[in-house]
């Protein structure tokens, strides 16, 4: 993607199409801290406002499912971001590179891997090693659970401030991630066309809401968000 993109000098703008308030909001955070991200949220919304395009909200869905898929590995100053960075290596060139050490190690090695008898010596422990603690970690890393990599991002970029008990912190921010992952759902559902077009839009607008209220919200300070005002702000029906 280009990195110089910049939706307001767009030689062509679409005619009519303008964003709200709260996209340019987002657009602007997304901006600062990853132009990639933002072509993929300014992309979302430029094909939705194509109504000769009969593919536009599946289309629009493709967009927002990358955008989300992207934000907790392409974030900039987080942890997670460098940790998932490095984890995003090409398995195919990983298993060329076993294959190679595997074929290293029984030339070197004294053990008679026909029979698979003798002793372990420095050149299979050394592979062996290798495997437990560079290939399987990088491995589990990369296959970092959904809901433990969103409540990781969402926790990095929105911190609850030290004076929030634990136990509250932890319980709002499983429910963000619960959030997360119910709009990563919906888009992806779209995507492959499980699902009827007719609520996008006011879906969209709640995961709007959502980025504001509570990815990019600074307001977190001495006291927990209430969860059913999250709710309420996400179209949701609240909790008890």
């Amino acid at each position: 993607m280009n990195s110089d993109f910049d939706p307001s000098i767009e030689p062509n703008p679409t005619p009519g199409f303008v964003l709200t308030k709260s996209q340019l909001e987002i657009q602007n955070i997304l901006k600062k801290n990853n132009s990639n991200l933002e072509q993929m949220f300014y992309g979302g919304l430029k094909v939705l406002h194509d109504r000769d395009n009969p593919e536009r909200v599946y289309q629009s869905a493709l967009s927002f499912r990358e955008l989300m898929k992207s934000m907790p590995t392409a974030w900039p100053s987080l942890p997670i971001s460098k940790q998932n960075s490095d984890s995003q290596r090409n398995y195919k060139s990983e298993v060329n590179n076993l294959l190679d050490k595997w074929d290293r190690v029984k030339k070197n090695s004294s053990v008679d891997f026909v029979a698979w008898t003798g002793k372990i010596d420095v050149h299979l422990k050394k592979y062996l090693m290798y495997m437990e603690e560079t290939f399987f970690a990088w491995h589990k890393s990369d296959r970092q659970p959904a809901r433990e990599q969103a409540g990781d991002f969402l926790n990095s970029i929105a911190p609850y401030a030290t004076t929030v008990p634990k136990e509250e912190a932890k319980r709002q921010n499983d429910f963000r991630s619960s959030k997360w992952l119910d709009y990563l759902d919906f888009f992806n559902s779209l995507v492959h066309h499980d699902a009827g077009d007719g609520k996008f839009g006011e879906k969209l607008k709640s995961f709007e809401n959502f980025l504001l209220e509570v990815v990019f919200s600074t307001k977190r300070k001495a006291a927990a968000r209430d969860l059913n005002r999250l709710d309420e702000l996400m179209g949701g029906v609240g909790h008890d």
